[in-house]
């Protein structure tokens, strides 16, 4: 079943920012894309896309809005879908969902053109307010169940170079002790605390990044 447009959620405000302004002549493709909000986003940037799902009303929808769109599961091979052919792969809040993991970072570096980029959102389990979830009520991760993977800050990176990723820029959700509200509240959009890396694990709530193909 096809889920409704929802172009405010999360992890689409704070990846937007890493997606570049100019994409005319690129070629992207959007894996797990659901309502496709994301990739509208980046055609009315320029580039031509490609859209993955595996749910076929969505796989339909994307179609009807003028995408390429192909019915995959990501636990299975890539290869119908190229090699080396995309400027840049989304995969945003999906791999929390996928079994095989590492094995799909893999393919989408295959999938990649030399220096494309990976553009990956998904929640950090490390975030201070899980583990005192934990702790204190003696309860499972939050999701356990609809997602079944679960990544830190450090976890999520050492997967991205192991399958020959480099970080190249990041613009994490963060805990704002309430400074967003006050934001909303004048006004003003929201923003995130700019952390040292000894406190990133415990205070970031959404890993958002870009990632650049090594090889």
């Amino acid at each position: 079943m096809n889920r409704s447009d929802n172009f405010n959620r999360p992890w689409y405000q704070w990846i937007r920012l890493l997606i570049p302004e100019e994409l005319s002549g690129k070629h992207y493709l959007d894996l797990g894309g659901g309502a496709g909000e994301i990739s509208r986003y980046v055609a009315q940037r320029g580039a031509k896309v490609t859209f993955v799902d595996i749910d076929q009303a969505n796989v339909d929808h994307a179609h009807s809005l003028g995408f390429t769109a192909n019915k995959l599961d990501l636990n299975t091979s890539l290869d119908k879908l190229g090699k080396s052919v995309y400027d840049g792969v989304l995969l945003l809040d999906v791999i929390e969902h996928i079994w095989k993991a590492e094995k799909l970072l893999s393919n989408i570096n295959h999938l990649l053109c030399p220096g494309g980029y990976l553009f990956l959102t998904t929640p950090n389990i490390a975030h201070i307010n899980k583990r005192l979830k934990t702790l204190l009520k003696g309860t499972p991760p939050f999701d356990e169940g609809y997602h079944i993977r679960f990544f830190t800050i450090h976890s999520i990176y050492q997967r991205l170079e192991d399958t020959h990723f480099k970080i190249d820029s990041i613009n994490h959700a963060t805990s704002t002790f309430g400074s967003n509200h006050l934001k909303k509240f004048i006004g003003k959009g929201p923003g995130n605390l700019n952390l040292p890396v000894c406190l990133q694990n415990l205070l970031v709530r959404h890993i958002a990044l870009r990632a650049i193909k090594m090889i």
